[in-house]
């Protein structure tokens, strides 16, 4: 399961966060390829992803709400596509830059890293603090989950997890054990929502900044919600 880092722009359920560790439970072919999942995510500098399916951003006079949903929450509402380049160390996401669109509606990003977490919708002129980042979150993990491995071929394997509330199905490349597409069924509004998600390995970490270049005073702001 991808881990996103502490986004502060509420993204539901879509790739849901588990920090704690533990041992992989389920077959033993299963937890076989869980390992090497993970082994091969702690050699790599970054990973890009973007995830799609069934979330959606509404306005609200306090910001963007983002969750799942079978299908529209309400009138306003508009199916988000959220996308992700984060740094790894050790497995671990150190810096990351989330940004959010949905038709119509302004876009939203969010800048993680060590000295704290930041805000901005577009055609801001800066960023708003959204206080300390939590720090060590795994880029993937499968703690909590009872695996099984659902298909192979000599290219892919698809590994099932199913945790509490939730299940997934990952591709995993079956020559490097790096994950290529996570399709999670999640809990939303009016049933179970499918979120899809498509990883790409990066050879070099992405050159995301450690503080935005301007940051805005602490004050209250009320930025429009409908895109210029």
């Amino acid at each position: 399961m991808s881990s996103a880092a502490a986004l502060a722009l509420a993204l539901g359920a879509g790739a849901a966060v588990a920090t704690g560790a533990g041992a992989l439970e389920g077959s033993p072919g299963a937890v076989r390829v869980a390992q090497r999942v993970l082994a091969h995510v702690r050699h790599i500098a970054a990973v890009r992803w973007i995830q799609t399916g069934d979330q959606w951003e509404c306005p609200s006079p306090d910001g963007p709400i983002v969750g799942p949903a079978v299908t529209r929450p309400a009138r306003g509402c508009r199916r988000a596509t959220v996308s992700f380049d984060e740094n790894l160390r050790n497995g671990a996401i150190v810096r990351s830059l989330s940004t959010m669109t949905a038709g119509g509606l302004v876009i939203e990003s969010e800048l993680v890293s060590g000295a704290g977490d930041w805000v901005r919708s577009r055609g801001a002129r800066c960023w708003d603090a959204e206080g300390a980042a939590p720090g060590g979150i795994p880029a993937f993990t499968y703690t909590g989950e009872r695996l099984s491995i659902t298909a192979r071929t000599a290219d892919v394997i698809t590994l099932r997890g199913i945790g509490q509330g939730f299940r997934e199905s990952d591709a995993i490349d079956a020559h490097t054990f790096a994950v290529r597409e996570v399709a999670e069924r999640v809990p939303g509004a009016g049933g179970t929502a499918t979120l899809v998600s498509h990883f790409a390995d990066l050879a070099r970490p992405v050159a995301l900044p450690r503080t935005p270049h301007r940051v805005c005073p602490d004050i209250v702001r009320f930025p429009p919600y409908r895109a210029r």
